[in-house]
């Protein structure tokens, strides 16, 4: 599936940001902006999320939390899903989103479009009701929201029984800064004021800090400490390079998620090796955590008022 931008409204979404582009990466032209968008015809987030059921895809619900134009939310409805997203439109440099998105649904044979989208916030998901979604899921949303923390109450409110919450989130300890696309100081520059200097200093505009949340692993572990707790929660880093590997391994044997990877399965069969195991690879993943080398992160929390509660975090 790929999704159809009419040229003009392509021209629109890409007006839509040229202006926020240039105050952030003065560097990037106006064909660069396009090329990027007609880059995200193929984003379909949802096939990734499959590990995580048994069931038939058509029997689920999921809940986008920041869809953006409507990218993942139309390939994922055209590939037979079943899911809604919300997008506000109304903070700072994101302004008309939400109507450039419905625009965009209809232009792709979704209608009525306002039955896919909502225009709502992460902060206040009333139209739903309790435990409504078996999967809500962002992709680095979760630093532009006003409240994390009543984000992450709405989003496990609206999540049926062993439902899963997935949010992907930059990591403001690390060397990049996303949004700037620029080298980034971990741990001093998590100080907005240093932060502001420094955006100046390599000549961007520094209104957009005091739009971010700098979100790090151990910001989001305190409040999903707080929030989450019907289930447990992890919070798994994610490295670039051969350190991908270590991410990769940590993940599985910390989740006992389903893998079809035959030296997992054999660590996991021996109580002693995957001990072992566990701790060589949190040494190292702690190691890169520290070191500024986890870009981003993910939260995976797993719904369940009966079961094991609690947090697993490197």
């Amino acid at each position: 599936m790929s999704v159809f931008i009419p040229s003009l409204l392509l021209d629109m979404i890409v007006e839509n940001n040229l202006k926020l582009h240039k105050e952030l990466i003065p560097f990037g032209s106006k064909k660069e902006i396009e090329n990027y968008f007609l880059s995200l015809c193929e984003m379909n987030e949802l096939p990734r999320f499959e590990k995580f059921f048994t069931s038939k895809k058509e029997d689920r619900r999921y809940l986008e939390i920041g869809s953006g134009f409507g990218f993942n939310l139309i390939n994922a409805i055209q590939s037979g899903y079943n899911i809604v997203g919300i997008e506000p439109g109304r903070s700072i440099g994101f302004e008309d989103r939400f109507n450039l998105a419905l625009k965009l649904i209809e232009a792709n044979g979704i209608s009525p479009a306002e039955q896919y989208i909502y225009d709502m916030v992460a902060e206040n998901l009333s139209q739903f009701d309790n435990e409504t979604f078996d999967m809500v899921f962002s992709i680095a949303v979760l630093e532009h929201v006003l409240d994390i923390k009543k984000s992450l109450s709405e989003a496990q409110r609206v999540l049926k029984q062993q439902g899963i919450m997935y949010m992907n989130i930059p990591n403001y300890n690390s060397f990049f800064e996303g949004h700037y696309n620029m080298l980034w100081i971990p741990y001093v520059l998590l100080y907005k004021p240093f932060a502001k200097v420094y955006v100046r200093f390599r000549g961007r505009s520094d209104f957009f800090i005091d739009e971010l949340n700098f979100t790090t692993p151990s910001l989001i572990d305190a409040l999903a400490h707080e929030v989450l707790k019907e289930g447990r929660y992890y919070i798994l880093p994610h490295f670039d390079g051969w350190l991908g590997k270590f991410g990769f391994y940590y993940y599985f044997l910390r989740t006992e998620l389903p893998t079809n990877n035959s030296f997992l399965l054999f660590i996991r069969k021996k109580s002693w090796l995957k001990f072992l195991a566990n701790s060589v690879v949190s040494v190292v993943v702690k190691t890169g955590m520290s070191l500024g080398l986890c870009k981003v992160f993910n939260v995976l929390y797993i719904k369940d008022e009966q079961g094991f509660k609690g947090r697993f975090y490197a």
